[in-house]
């Protein structure tokens, strides 16, 4: 008999999954985990590239519309979900290679303690936070 949570019982998992892995089905599973990620990664950076400069402020405002609507936050609150935002970390990648890093000044006015990565782009503060989990902060410039 097996008790669960045991090193016995954690050694036994690790040589099932070292046998599964060495073995000729891991082996392929593992090829095609990573030529999806590939795939994933490929029609990433093509999104990212037909997303054009003169188009990124109306779709800026569209998906802040979209995320800040009460609507919106009220149909995941009531099901006791966060509201996802997946399309602001798409911008906050988008920015980070087309827009510019913010300035020492510019990071004492719109950083945070948990502000890991700052960019500026036509009028907008994109920040990202990390904590306890990843949050991407839009704010429309105020002046410095």
């Amino acid at each position: 008999m097996v008790i669960v949570g045991t090193n016995v019982n954690k050694n036994i998992m690790y040589k099932e999954l070292k046998a599964f892995y060495d073995s000729e089905g891991g082996q392929k599973h593992i090829k095609e985990y990573y030529k999806k990620l590939e795939l994933e990664r490929k029609i990433h950076n093509k999104q990212l590239r037909r997303l054009k400069k003169e188009n990124f402020i109306s779709f800026l405002e569209k998906v802040i519309k979209k995320y800040e609507s009460k609507s919106y936050q009220d149909r995941y609150w009531k099901r006791g979900l966060e509201p996802p935002n997946d399309l602001y970390f798409f911008i906050e990648d988008w920015v980070s290679k087309y827009g510019r890093n913010c300035s020492i000044k510019e990071w004492k006015k719109y950083g945070t303690q948990f502000t890991s990565r700052l960019f500026y782009f036509k009028g907008y503060y994109i920040s990202r936070l990390d904590g306890q989990g990843s949050y991407i902060k839009i704010e429309k410039k105020n002046g410095i």
